[in-house]
């Protein structure tokens, strides 16, 4: 990220929408855009409360921040179809899960 953020997603899980039928809350609803209200040399610091710091230098990605409304869209996708990417692998026969393993450069461990 080379330009000063103004604002970013965080997942509240407090906050809760639910639909119409009541019963589940909207995983989507539980992320409030909260503005950056400054910087320190090593933090974006984010206004509200809590006060919040995120580090400008995270290597690892954090998945219960979003930057843009497209990563956003995203982690909701992740959300709503890994489990059932992961369940219908698990699933497979071995010559589809080798094809699987292929195309994602999976590459077994030889033998000890």
């Amino acid at each position: 990220m080379n330009e000063k953020p103004t604002h970013v997603w965080i997942f509240d899980g407090n906050r809760r929408v639910y639909g119409k039928d009541r019963s589940v809350p909207i995983w989507r609803e539980h992320w409030r855009r909260r503005e950056i209200t400054g910087e320190t040399s090593r933090s974006w610091v984010v206004g509200g409360y809590p006060e919040l710091k995120i580090p400008k230098n995270s290597k690892t990605p954090q998945r219960h921040l979003a930057w843009s409304e497209k990563e956003l869209d995203q982690l909701c996708w992740l959300h709503e179809h890994r489990y059932r990417i992961v369940r219908d692998v698990e699933s497979l026969p071995a010559a589809e899960l080798i094809k699987v393993a292929s195309l994602i450069g999976y590459e077994p461990l030889p033998p000890a």
